[in-house]
């Protein structure tokens, strides 16, 4: 995992330090059932205007092959907490991924957040195109 600040930390936008770290991601498919997790241990620089400390990502979920082109999952994602101060962040997350083509598929996702870290709520579109 590697992280390069490109935001701007006078307007709020990111924390302005570099981030990287080993991680480990695994998954088993069982039948039509995929289970799957993933966790990392990422060092964080600090500043004088950000005091942010090392933390631990995670992500855990199950999903299921509907059918040739629908994958329905749930997941658990969320870290330690990133800074002094700062509650953990842990969201959940339902997720839609539709395989339009061979080259192209795309992904939707809704999340609500647990904590006072994460969004109440998000979402989000991405389309993947494989070459």
């Amino acid at each position: 995992y590697v992280k390069i600040p490109s935001g701007d930390l006078d307007r709020g936008l990111g924390t302005g330090t570099v981030e990287a770290g080993p991680g480990l991601s695994v998954s088993k498919w069982l039948g039509s059932i995929q289970l799957f997790g993933e966790g990392a241990y990422i060092f964080q620089n600090s500043r004088s205007d950000y005091p942010g400390h090392n933390y631990v990502s995670y992500l855990g979920g199950a999903g299921i092959q509907a059918t040739d082109r629908l994958f329905l999952s749930v997941l658990a994602k969320g870290s330690s907490s990133r800074s002094e101060g700062v509650e953990a962040e842990a969201e959940g997350r339902l997720k839609l991924n539709f395989l339009q083509s061979r080259r192209i598929s795309w992904e939707l996702y809704g999340s609500a957040g647990f904590t006072d870290a994460s969004p109440d709520f998000g979402g989000g579109v991405m389309m993947i195109y494989q070459f």
